[in-house]
């Protein structure tokens, strides 16, 4: 980020280079740990230093004998890495140089664990996921939609997910998103989330507001302000020109806006 930011110039040194470095390697050991046989590796770094990009590979080349590289060299404009024979392995590695292509500068490596991947080697979540639904999902499903969401579900504290059904082992794990988000429990009442909205058809809600996208009400749902309408009261999908947008909360004529505050403008 040299171009682009001063503070990225000023904060460089050899130091901190081989401080990456060392980080590099411990997360590429960690991640060789939860490598199964057979199994492919991409490691890839926005740095120049060779001891983070072709220095961390080499040290886990030779600590992992059952380690292999592929070669990273998908497009003409790809380089590669830096090595020092014709047959070191490193020459598989790919650097994408910023005056060759758009971009940065990158380095990129392909790895392989030899061996072959036991069929159904990963542990399932047999008790974590369901396919009834939740109470409060039911109701809310039965007020707002034409149907409801169909399983299995997945529930992380108060927050509800449509999950695949072949979702992987994930206690333990620090995941942003284990799913389709479908919304929140509060205080026993669903509160449907953005996720939800955004796949929705105008059709599949029970209350649809609609809204021209040339017009003030656009602008004003996106700002984060309430809209008049005529629906009858409960939670109404917001589409503009035919496509959803998000969720508001109908009283008494006024649409409560549930737009996403970090989306606002």
């Amino acid at each position: 980020m040299f171009r682009k930011d001063e503070v990225a110039r000023e904060q460089w040194s050899e130091a901190q280079v081989r401080a990456c470095a060392t980080t590099q390697s411990s997360i590429l050991q960690s991640a060789y740990t939860m490598l199964a046989p057979g199994g492919r590796l991409v490691y890839s770094t926005c740095t120049f230093a060779p001891e983070e990009n072709e220095g961390s590979v080499r040290r886990l080349l030779e600590h992992y004998p059952d380690l292999e590289l592929i070669s990273a060299q998908l497009y003409p404009s790809w380089q590669p890495g830096f090595h020092q024979a014709a047959d070191d392995p490193l020459r598989l590695t790919a650097r994408l140089w910023p005056h060759r292509l758009r971009g940065e500068g990158h380095f990129l490596a392909l790895i392989h664990k030899a061996g072959n991947t036991p069929t159904n080697s990963r542990p399932m979540l047999e008790t974590a996921t369901y396919q009834k639904a939740d109470a409060e999902l039911e109701a809310f499903a039965l007020e707002a939609l034409t149907k409801l969401p169909a399983g299995p579900y997945l529930r992380f504290g108060d927050h509800l997910y449509r999950a695949l059904p072949d979702t992987p082992l994930l206690q333990g794990l620090r995941v942003l998103r284990p799913g389709w988000h479908l919304g929140e429990v509060r205080k026993g009442r669903f509160v449907p989330g953005h996720a939800l909205a955004l796949s929705l058809r105008p059709e599949q809600a029970q209350r649809c507001h609609h809204i021209n996208s040339v017009s003030p009400e656009a602008e004003n749902y996106l700002a984060g302000h309430t809209l008049a309408t005529d629906l009858p009261n409960g939670w109404a999908l917001v589409c503009v020109d035919g496509f959803p947008l998000g969720w508001g909360k109908v009283t008494a004529g006024v649409l409560k806006n549930h737009y996403p505050k970090g989306l606002r403008r």
